[in-house]
């Protein structure tokens, strides 16, 4: 899969083909060392704004399972390889056709994407806004979404737009974790100088998630710091037909990034011998300060397991949060650590 997208990484083109060179023959019967080329054509939608986009490739197997990439030491460097830069500077005078569903604006706002009729605590509402450009001298503008008495803005950079022309911009704003529930009337506008026009897009259900706020009873807390994003308080292993190990999180502040978390069963000698990747049981960009998140990971019994590792990394970059313990202290390689007893 070949990927474009901008700064805020926004999905601007993608396009999803076997894997086969150019001459013809697929992936699965390539030689080891062999050098094949594979021509991929991506469109990209007009009015799609100036600026740099990221080009990436992902490869994944017919059941959707990804091909990792690791690093020259076996570092985890997560599913996307980074392709180049492309730079795109759209020709005046383009002809941007609408889609059929949108919803009709005023102003230097033209059109929106339909928004959804619900959506979560915590959750990004994103939309398309097809926009004319008619503020000159202007480098800044903020798309402004209001829900209810509340503003959420998304910021833009138009030093390189040209006036006079329709642009769809790809915007986004993340509803606050503890908005309050329950139905609110909405509205956007294009903030400049120049410009304070506001229309409703209608309303939108914010829905309530359970949370838990209180440790469960007899944890007494580790105080494992994972970054900012929160504390591990509690790891507890059980060994039988299987090997289950209970987590209880604490939240510490709310996050843009969904990290996932590996737990690895090694050996005495260090070596992985079973290992889990998933994201925790509550998606980390939906936590808010002080709230408890309880998981359960379950893997085989290996008796030559002397140790787990458990640590938290961004999927797109293999980035893992920084580990400190109760004390303060950083913990190696991004992982905390808990040594199983002899069998």
């Amino acid at each position: 899969m070949i990927i474009i997208k901008d700064e805020d990484n926004n999905v601007w083109g993608q396009i999803e083909e076997r894997l086969v060179s150019n001459s013809g023959l697929p992936a699965a019967f390539w030689t080891a060392n062999q050098i094949e080329e594979h021509f991929a054509k991506v469109i990209l939608p007009a009015g799609i704004p100036p600026g740099d986009y990221t080009v990436s490739i992902e490869l994944f197997d017919d059941s959707g399972k990804r091909a990792g990439l690791f690093s020259t030491d076996g570092r985890f460097l997560g599913t996307q390889a980074t392709l180049g830069t492309l730079s795109f500077w759209p020709p005046s005078g383009r002809t941007v056709i609408l889609p059929d569903q949108h919803q009709a604006l005023t102003g230097p706002l033209v059109a929106s994407s339909p928004l959804p009729n619900s959506i979560g605590q915590g959750e990004r509402l994103s939309a398309d806004v097809w926009w004319e450009h008619t503020a000159e001298g202007i480098d800044e503008m903020d798309f402004q979404l209001i829900i209810g008495e509340t503003t959420l803005v998304h910021p833009i950079n138009v030093s390189n737009y040209q006036v006079g022309e329709t642009y769809r911009q790809k915007v986004s704003w993340k509803v606050p974790a503890d908005f309050p529930a329950g139905d609110w009337p909405v509205s956007i506008t294009l903030v400049s100088e120049q410009n304070q026009a506001r229309d409703s897009l209608g309303s939108i259900t914010i829905e309530a998630r359970d949370r838990l706020f209180d440790l469960p009873e007899g944890v007494t807390p580790l105080d494992v710091a994972f970054g900012t994003l929160g504390h591990l308080q509690s790891a507890q292993v059980t060994q039988d037909s299987q090997l289950v190990i209970d987590l209880v999180w604490q939240a510490e502040e709310s996050q843009q990034i969904d990290y996932a978390m590996f737990v690895h069963v090694r050996d005495s000698a260090g070596n992985i011998l079973t290992q889990i990747d998933r994201p925790p049981s509550k998606a980390t960009s939906l936590w808010i300060k002080d709230e408890v998140i309880i998981d359960q990971i379950t893997l085989p019994v290996d008796l030559g397991g002397r140790q787990i590792a458990i640590g938290l990394y961004d999927p797109d970059s293999g980035v893992r949060l920084p580990v400190y313990s109760a004390d303060g202290i950083q913990l190696p390689d991004g992982q905390y650590l808990i040594d199983l007893s002899s069998p």
